[in-house]
């Protein structure tokens, strides 16, 4: 018959092997997944930068269209 104690460290085990499994596994992914966040994020900034730099394009256009509208 299995004695409690094996039983007990068996479980013990099984926990602590998942736990190593998940930190090794999470400081491996970390690196890659900061890496492509911060590309993403890189690339949202210049987006946005791209689309204030259009906004003020078309406010002058606006402002031309404006201009003639009136004589």
């Amino acid at each position: 018959m299995i004695d409690f104690r094996y039983h007990v460290v068996s479980i013990v085990a099984v926990f602590l092997a998942l736990a190593v499994g998940i930190v090794l596994g999470s400081a491996t992914l970390k690196a890659p997944i900061l890496r492509g966040g911060e590309q993403i994020t890189q690339d949202l900034r210049n987006d946005r930068q791209d689309l204030r730099e259009d906004i003020v394009d078309l406010e002058q256009q606006v402002r031309a269209g404006e201009g003639f509208a009136e004589q």
